[in-house]
């Protein structure tokens, strides 16, 4: 028998007024909204049984100011009372014939991660039998050694790439190595894939943050469901490219739908019943097995007559999955599912969101994005919507979106220090003791730009700054580089600079400006609205104090603290 989650028409139209009107429509009133959080704001249609009204809240806390958290935005959903029933034979046959193909998981893997279970495993114990699969030693030790971990040594033996890293994090790279065999063994080099990869990371790396603050929750299980609980939608991508490519055209001309109804439509079945699947072939727990089925609905996984612990653990994961979609927004048109809350008060977590989105939290999901991106085995590939500058189409959409914005945004706009930081006088200037300055230059073209990208990074890893202060730079910079256009007469220049306590980042590209971004007459005031929708992953995460551009937008200067 398979369970499976539908979208009814009537949800579909009514699961917010967030969603009538549209992405765009949303996006302006977004934008105009008011610091303070409005009843107006979200006031989804929904019945009393399935989640009292009064009770759903904003994304945003009184503290966070109301933006749309990625360049493409989110929509709330609002989950409805029927819309997950038991079916049989639902799943078509090409997608059974699919599953049919996927290989069981290895006896070595299993060897390990009931070694990693077991209360007196050691990272001796561990690696002795992490040693024995190549692959994932390699794996284990480039991780290790990347500067997410900012060890000042190089590490050789797995037993300490184990003791450094953590058992949830071997427990990822066992997993992530597993998914990457059975799918095909080409998914870190999918831009897609490995965007779903991090969002997977940060969603168990947050669960296992919240999990220590709910007594008697098992860590592990929720650190595991948060690494597999999207596995269907890597089926999807990698099984099922064409409906994949056919999904995302989809939601890109039809605002008003949701991903799991036109998932069911072309499969049969949606991506948590695909993942489920999967999981009981790999011979995975019964409990992992109906959590990750049910991920979009926890209160449907399990009996009332279940451990609390059990329900405890599905919230923590929802909750976990919603806070990294906000920080880290990894898919256009991404949905949030609003919380139900007894979630919450199960937890005894406030009701709202973001008022859980803690120093500890934001720092859980930056370590995660950091540990996937250094430990890829693409290192060359960057999550594409953390950082993503829109140009064309996209480009005039959300200018579009934003016309008639007049509220603050969180980048500032300062030309005069902007300007002083690339000044030519600047490089002359003798510098005190403890102050650092370097500039990298260079052509924008194809050449150019990975120079720059590389010469960036060898600078920033030299600077006697925090590992704290030092991921973000380089992350930024990596990312931040990659959206420069090829152009043969224009110049490429990246400055870096410890002032004393504060460490700075400016980046002055012509091919960032707004003019080439939206043309030469576009909106100034609309166009510093989208850059500050573009930057919102990295504003939500406070990597920095401070975000300070050029009026004309072609020059980005992001400040921080060194230590």
């Amino acid at each position: 028998m398979s369970v499976t989650y539908t979208s009814t028409a009537d949800e579909q139209a009514s699961t917010s007024t967030v969603q009538r009107g549209g992405l765009r429509g949303w996006m302006r009133r977004l934008f105009s909204a008011p610091s303070t959080p409005s009843t107006n704001y979200i006031q989804p249609i929904v019945t009393q049984e399935t989640y009292n009204v009064a009770d759903i809240r904003p994304i945003a806390g009184n503290d966070e100011p109301q933006y749309v958290v990625a360049p493409g935005g989110y929509r709330i959903r609002i989950p409805q009372k029927d819309e997950v029933h038991h079916g049989i034979g639902e799943m078509l046959p090409k997608v059974k014939d699919a599953m049919s193909l996927i290989p069981p998981f290895p006896q070595l893997l299993v060897s390990l991660l009931g070694e990693i279970q077991k209360p007196l495993a050691t990272a001796t114990s561990v690696g002795n039998i992490a040693a024995n699969d190549p692959a994932l030693a390699a794996s284990l030790i480039r991780t290790v050694n990347s500067a997410a971990f900012g060890l000042n040594r190089k590490i050789t033996s797995v037993a300490e790439a184990v003791n450094y890293m953590g058992f949830s994090n071997v427990k990822a790279m066992v997993l992530r190595l597993q998914l990457e065999t059975s799918m095909g063994g080409n998914t870190g080099s999918d831009p897609d894939l490995q965007d779903l990869w991090v969002h997977s990371l940060v969603v168990s790396h947050v669960a296992d943050c919240l999990a220590r603050r709910v007594p008697g929750v098992d860590r592990g299980f929720v650190s595991t469901l948060g690494l597999l609980h999207d596995i269907g939608k890597l089926i999807i991508h990698t099984r099922f490219p064409q409906e994949a490519q056919q999904i995302r055209a989809w939601r890109a001309t039809d605002e008003s739908q949701l991903i799991l109804a036109e998932e069911k439509r072309l499969l049969g079945v949606n991506h948590a019943d695909l993942g489920a699947n999967v999981a009981a072939q790999w011979g995975l727990p019964a409990d992992l097995i109906r959590a990750i089925r049910f991920h979009h609905a926890p209160n449907k996984a399990f009996e009332v007559s279940d451990p609390k612990p059990l329900h405890q653990a599905m919230y923590l994961v929802q909750i976990a999955n919603q806070l990294a979609k906000y920080c880290y927004v990894y898919a256009d048109q991404t949905e949030i599912d609003a919380i139900d809350p007894a979630a919450f008060d199960s937890l005894r977590f406030s009701r709202e969101l973001t008022a859980l989105l803690d120093d500890e939290v934001r720092a859980a999901i930056s370590r995660a994005i950091f540990i996937a991106q250094d430990g890829a085995p693409h290192p060359t590939s960057t999550v594409r919507r953390f950082l993503r500058l829109n140009r064309g189409e996209s480009a005039v959409q959300l200018l579009a979106a934003m016309s008639g914005s007049d509220g603050a945004t969180r980048v500032e706009i300062d030309d005069e220090s902007c300007a002083a930081l690339f000044a030519p006088e600047s490089d002359t200037v003798k510098l005190e003791p403890g102050h650092h300055r370097f500039r990298t230059a260079a052509t924008a073209n194809a050449i150019g730009i990975a120079t720059v990208q590389t010469e960036a990074r060898k600078q920033q890893a030299k600077l006697p700054i925090s590992p704290e202060a030092q991921l973000p730079l380089m992350m930024v910079a990596r990312c931040l580089l990659a959206n420069v256009p090829q152009q043969r007469s224009e110049r490429l220049e990246v400055v870096t600079v410890i002032d004393g306590q504060q460490v700075q980042l400016a980046v002055r590209a012509p091919g960032l400006s707004f003019a080439s971004r939206f043309g030469a007459d576009c909106d100034r005031t609309a166009a510093a609205h989208v850059l500050d929708s573009e930057l919102a992953n990295i504003l939500n995460l406070k990597w920095f104090d401070s975000i300070r551009i050029s009026s004309d937008g072609g020059t980005l200067v992001f400040t921080a603290q060194a230590a």
